[in-house]
């Protein structure tokens, strides 16, 4: 069977050894060299190429539901933790009556324990499943349902997991982590709110912007058409010029050669707009193209 392995950054120093494997089994193998940023980044145009019977995609949980034109095959990637360093929350959580419980895939199997020890303090533990998640408690980069399904129903979130890239999607300042790496419990309410403030600052600078480029992704798990056609024509019908940019891979660099555009309204993954910085001009998100557009209103209402 000729087939495609295709790994996150992380994991690519280990994907000979994944390859080695394969082809003692008889097996042709072949590596992806793209950059895949997560599920919904499918090798799909190597593997049509080469004319691949299946991709294995290592590291993440299964996460496009769409028809695929070649067979997919998920590998997660679980990573085992100690996990007696969650008895210095119990002091955190002092007076805490219910907590959403979230993770990201590599912990998720770990939950139950995780869930067991915090309910020692007392503690009503909540655990949903957001829209494109696989599991119950799964953190995505785009997708925080998982939180937003039990809102108003707990105090806080415990989020268990190393690294700001996932909790510093979810949409409240009390978030507590508890990190396996560092076996350290801390707060990131200070890392939220800059966050926030960041993102408003992206639409401030949006508001006055003139003429925009509408970012669109091919990627299979991200291409949002319908939504950069709505935001184009939102924005012309108040007087603003904006054009609709594709590529598979949405490059800061490349983007930064049209500089003739003011500022960019992002239908591709929504973590795109953390990295505002690389691409010199505001950065908008779809999600947040209403309020962008009310502000717009406002402004020419006065």
């Amino acid at each position: 069977m000729r087939i495609l392995l295709q790994f996150p950054e992380g994991l690519k120093q280990n994907a000979i050894e994944y390859a080695k494997e394969l082809e003692r089994k008889g097996h042709a193998i072949s590596l992806s060299a793209s950059p895949c940023f997560g599920a919904c980044d499918l090798a799909i145009d190597e593997a049509l190429a080469i004319k691949a019977d299946k991709i294995i995609h290592y590291g993440h949980a299964e996460f496009v539901n769409a028809k695929l034109p070649v067979k997919v095959e998920y590998q997660e990637y679980p990573i085992a933790a100690d996990l007696a360093f969650i008895a210095k929350a119990k002091k955190e959580l002092k007076g805490i009556k219910a907590v959403a419980l979230a993770t990201t895939v590599q912990y998720v199997q770990l939950l139950p324990k995780v869930k067991k020890s915090l309910e020692k303090f007392g503690i009503k533990i909540r655990l949903a499943k957001g829209h494109f998640a696989k599991y119950e408690g799964q953190l995505l980069g785009c997708d925080t349902g998982a939180i937003a399904n039990v809102k108003g129903k707990v105090d806080c979130v415990v989020y268990f997991g190393a690294g700001m890239f996932h909790p510093l999607a979810i949409e409240t300042e009390k978030v507590l982590v508890l990190n396996p790496v560092t076996k350290t419990v801390y707060w990131i309410t200070e890392e939220i709110m800059r966050f926030r403030r960041r993102r408003r600052a992206m639409l401030i600078g949006a508001l006055e912007a003139k003429r925009f480029g509408i970012l669109v992704s091919t990627k299979i798990g991200q291409l949002n058409l319908t939504g950069a056609l709505r935001a184009r024509d939102e924005l012309r019908k108040r007087g603003r010029e904006a054009h609709i940019l594709v590529a598979n891979y949405v490059d800061s660099t490349a983007i930064k050669n049209f500089n003739s555009f003011d500022a960019f309204v992002n239908t591709a993954c929504p973590r795109l707009g953390d990295d505002y910085e690389l691409f010199e001009k505001p950065i908008v998100n779809l999600a947040e193209l209403g309020e962008l557009l009310n502000l717009i209103d406002s402004v020419k209402n006065k």
